[in-house]
């Protein structure tokens, strides 16, 4: 990747000039970078160099920078409060360690200070402060070249919540696009997005991104890292130089100017610059919200409880409902605080987090509760088992490119019922069928969503060896 560095200063006079120095690293395209490139600034007559890429260090990543004098100390700081760990590794060498599981500040693009010492000059400043301005990024990308990747993942504002958007784009038509983490989406025909949030972001080591073309799946592979975007040195006051976000008048009028119940941010500014209108625009989660949002789900409860009968067996119907249960209240909890744009934005995220649990509930309800056991001999209980092996097997199974025209999640979502009964009857009275040329296997025989299913079991051991569910 090639950088270009674009030296900025505060004012126009030669004497205003060294007292403060910028540079912003840009990309073109993702995936030709040098990892080893640095960043350089020079303000009162130091010239402060930093390397491009940090370094994940165990549990930390690394920010390594070097200066043209000695130094005597340092410190790293955010607006007044301290913030990752500085050392001095040699004269004229630092480092600053950012702890991974805390790190959000980093990912999000807030002024990372150091206060910076040195040995006593005559004619030059003993201190001075260095800015840097870190970004999620590619550090490396494989695949077709129909598809590419940007370099930096910019952190939105979706849903009251940051989230760090890639972006991509293909030289063909993409009917569909899918990632390995994250969510993505197609922006339109050539473009589509990844939103990863900042627990995926940290724990990912590869995101695979596939998209369905007019020639078939194609998918691109991309690393991802830390990188600085920008770096500041200054003798002033940083406050005066680097302000925090303000919620302008030019950021309130797109914010107000989006739809009434709009989620998404992005096309206003990124999530810091976003974060600032909260107090000014929008509505927050309060707890009387969030006691109204529980209560209504109680009722939607009630009706996971009846249908948990036919999605695992009665004997576990009520761990399916207590699971699903508490993972939508700590969903509820989680959004307590959030700063939305509007009530409609509010009442959205609150039946989202109710929703989206009781959908999964539904479609993979072993997330929620155990599987069951092999019992060789027990027709009643190999027929829970055999149930058991078929949700597994529909949850990895493509049904969009079949006579069914949708995921596997969209058809439990859409024919729910029909879900619910098919597996209630195959746990309660699928056919048990053997064959004298066989007598190893036991065949359990149903129909799921009106298709002939059969699920196979190994009479010995009770053990599931195949699933069918037979399309046209």
């Amino acid at each position: 990747m090639l950088f270009t560095a674009l030296a900025s200063a505060c004012a126009a006079d030669d004497s205003e000039l060294s007292e403060t120095g910028d540079v912003e690293a840009t990309d073109d395209e993702a995936g030709k970078a040098d990892a080893a490139s640095e960043l350089s600034v020079r303000a009162g007559d130091t010239t402060l160099w930093v390397s491009r890429t940090l370094e994940k260090r165990g549990n930390a990543w690394i920010l390594r920078g070097r200066t043209s004098r000695t130094l005597t100390g340092g410190h790293a700081f955010v607006f007044d409060d301290p913030f990752g760990e500085w050392t001095q590794r040699s004269p004229r060498v630092f480092e600053v360690a950012y702890d991974i599981p805390t790190a959000r500040t980093v990912a999000d693009g807030v002024n990372l200070f150091a206060g910076l010492s040195f040995v006593h000059s005559s004619t030059r400043p003993d201190s001075l402060t260095s800015r840097v301005v870190v970004r999620p990024r590619v550090q490396s990308v494989s695949g077709p070249s129909s598809l590419a990747l940007t370099a930096e993942l910019t952190p939105v504002l979706v849903a009251g919540h940051t989230f760090y958007r890639l972006k991509g784009r293909s030289t063909k038509t993409i009917a569909a696009v899918t990632a390995t983490m994250g969510t993505a989406a197609l922006v339109d025909a050539n473009h589509f997005t990844v939103d990863l949030d900042f627990d995926q972001l940290q724990s990912i080591d590869e995101l695979a991104i596939t998209a369905r073309l007019p020639a078939g799946p194609a998918t691109v592979r991309a690393t991802l890292g830390m990188s600085v975007k920008k770096l500041g040195l200054t003798t002033k006051d940083i406050e005066v130089v680097y302000p925090v976000p303000s919620c302008g008048s030019t950021l309130r009028a797109c914010l107000a100017a989006l739809p009434d119940g709009a989620l998404d941010t992005a096309s206003c500014g990124e999530a810091i610059a976003v974060r600032s209108c909260q107090g000014q625009l929008g509505v927050v989660i309060d707890a009387a919200t969030l006691a109204q949002a529980k209560a209504a789900s109680d009722a939607k409860l009630t009706q996971l409880a009846t249908d948990a009968v036919g999605l695992v067996g009665s004997a576990r119907a009520p761990d399916l409902t207590n699971a699903a249960r508490n993972v939508i209240a700590g969903r509820l909890d989680a959004e307590h605080g959030t700063w939305l744009l509007s009530a409609t934005a509010r009442t959205t995220v609150l039946a989202m987090a109710t929703e989206v649990p009781l959908d999964d509930a539904y479609a993979f309800p072993l997330s929620f509760v155990d599987g069951l056991e092999p019992a060789p001999g027990d027709a009643a209980a190999t027929r829970h088992v055999a149930a058991d092996a078929l949700l597994g097997y529909l949850r990895t199974t493509d049904y969009e490119h079949s006579e069914l025209g949708r995921s596997y999640l969209a058809l439990t979502k859409e024919l729910r019922a029909q879900h619910v009964a098919s597996l209630g009857a195959f746990r309660a009275e699928s056919e048990l069928v053997t064959f004298p040329s066989l007598p190893d296997v036991e065949y359990y025989v149903g129909r799921w969503l009106g298709l002939h299913t059969e699920v196979t079991v190994d009479r010995a051991t009770g053990e599931v060896t195949g699933v069918l569910v037979e399309l046209d």
